[in-house]
């Protein structure tokens, strides 16, 4: 039984490390391009308490490639100054358009609303969502038109490059890449059908607006805590063309400020990375911290050792894609590993409980 489990311990190592490989290697980041196009882009920008965060975003967009713009940023309820600087731009670039934001009706989740109510206002060919906290390079809506129209995409979304300032979030947000990095082939993420072999990111996601509107996913999935999975999946499911790619340096995002703030934002969404499986994820969590030992003991110290210079390459690669410093990565692994099992732990005493929340707001 054991000597079985010793065996399989690395063959999922060596399955991981294979689709790492892949995604490190591969084409599964977006591709810098020097085409124009003419479509006009609606860049939607939901904002709850981003007095902070707006300037440098709006900044970035105002600096695109890509001249066809309408940039229509949601004021979801603030209750700092974000109202204020939105305003500061709709009358410094005539391309900036501003919401004001409604009461959150019954049976809606904050952003999915402001996501819909920032749709209805569109007027564009493609549809941008961007979280408050990303950052653009002048290039990201080129880059984006360019692959989405030589694929004929309905859905492209892409992860950015996470920037991290502290030991908190070094060790909580590379966490996302890895699980995504070493379980998902993203190549097939277009390649297959499959609604199981999809994912996406809702800081950066790009809609054909044909596509989008003839469902309206964001009012489809209102009370969805991750709409872009489920709405990545759902678009499968219908038959739609969908794909999920890492940036290249595009886009940027720095997620969080600390470890507690990447545990709280994680612990709301974690188990999706294994189909809304806590089951799953937990035997996932089980797994990966008694696997080294399993291996120990079947092969000796010989067995341990390869496991652990596997577990080390598999890191590599998986920085490689993400564009992790290296060493860096390496070195902070088992304290990954470490806030891996408090974040799962964490969403499922947070479910238990009903104390999910962001931004203020309940999340049920």
């Amino acid at each position: 039984m054991i000597e079985g489990l010793a065996i399989f311990a690395f063959a999922f190592l060596g399955l991981r490390i294979l689709i790492a490989l892949v995604n490190a290697v591969g084409p599964a980041r977006l591709r810098g391009s020097d085409l124009s196009h003419e479509a006009l882009v609606s860049v939607l920008i939901p904002a709850r308490n981003e007095a902070g965060q707006l300037p440098d975003l709006l900044k970035g967009l105002a600096l695109q490639y890509h001249n066809n713009l309408e940039i229509i940023v949601y004021d979801d309820n603030s209750e700092d100054e974000t109202w204020d600087v939105i305003q500061r731009f709709v009358t410094e670039d005539s391309r900036v358009r501003s919401v004001k934001g409604l009461s959150l009706p019954a049976g809606w989740l904050g952003k999915n609303h402001a996501c819909h109510q920032l749709a209805l206002n569109a007027k564009g060919d493609y549809l941008l969502f961007l979280d408050a906290d990303v950052r653009t390079g002048p290039s990201i809506i080129t880059d984006l038109l360019t692959h989405s129209k030589g694929h004929n995409l309905d859905l492209l979304s892409v992860f950015p490059v996470q920037q991290m300032l502290t030991m908190g979030e070094l060790i909580s947000v590379p966490l996302m890449n890895r699980i995504l990095v070493s379980l998902l082939p993203l190549p097939l993420s277009r390649l297959s059908k499959m609604s199981s072999l999809s994912a996406a990111n809702g800081q950066c996601m790009f809609f054909k607006a044909a596509s989008y509107h003839a469902q309206h996913f964001h009012h489809w999935l209102k009370e969805e805590s991750v709409e872009d999975i489920r709405i990545s999946r759902e678009m499968k499911r219908l038959g739609m063309r969908t794909e999920v790619l890492l940036s290249d340096g595009q886009i940027q995002c720095r997620m969080y400020t600390g470890y507690l703030e990447a545990v709280k934002g994680f612990a709301r969404n974690f188990h999706h990375f294994f189909g809304k499986s806590e089951v799953a994820m937990c035997v996932f969590g089980v797994w990966t911290s008694l696997a080294p030992v399993i291996t120990g003991i079947v092969f000796g110290l010989s067995g341990l050792l390869a496991y652990l210079a596997g577990t080390l390459g598999l890191q590599a690669l998986v920085s490689r894609a993400s564009q992790f410093p290296l060493l860096q990565q390496l070195w902070l692994m088992p304290l990954q590993h470490m806030a891996m099992l408090h974040i799962m732990a964490a969403g499922i005493y947070y479910r238990k409980r009903g104390k999910l929340e962001w931004k203020g707001r309940r999340i049920s």
